[in-house]
């Protein structure tokens, strides 16, 4: 992936195009590609930015945290049928297992 680009281009490259020069002229003028030139204008007219936006970060992390009050409650089920099993109370220990809470099943295929 590439560096982003100065904020002091950014900045050059807005002011000739709010000067009267075009995208394409000031792209090919400073160098930089024309599709950048266009995103940079537009988002100084839009939205008055001329700063780049931040770049990476974390996009998955979401997907756990809506499991962080799951897990403790997890792990305490899990060392309680552990214990039970390591005391030699099999009897209880797979009764947990059992009864514990699952996914909805879907109803058995009748056949025709």
């Amino acid at each position: 992936m590439t560096r982003a680009l100065s904020q002091d281009l950014r900045d050059r490259v807005i002011a000739v195009v709010d000067g009267g020069m075009s995208c394409n002229r000031a792209a090919e003028r400073f160098g930089i590609a024309i599709s950048s030139a266009v995103r940079w204008v537009r988002a100084w007219r839009t939205e008055g930015r001329a700063e780049a936006l931040p770049r990476g970060g974390d996009l998955r992390s979401h997907r756990i945290e809506r499991y962080r009050d799951v897990k403790p409650a997890l792990s305490t089920w899990f060392s309680r049928v552990h214990r039970e099993y390591e005391a030699g109370n099999l009897t209880r220990a797979f009764r947990d297992v059992l009864l514990a809470p699952r996914a909805p099943r879907r109803p058995p295929r009748t056949l025709p």
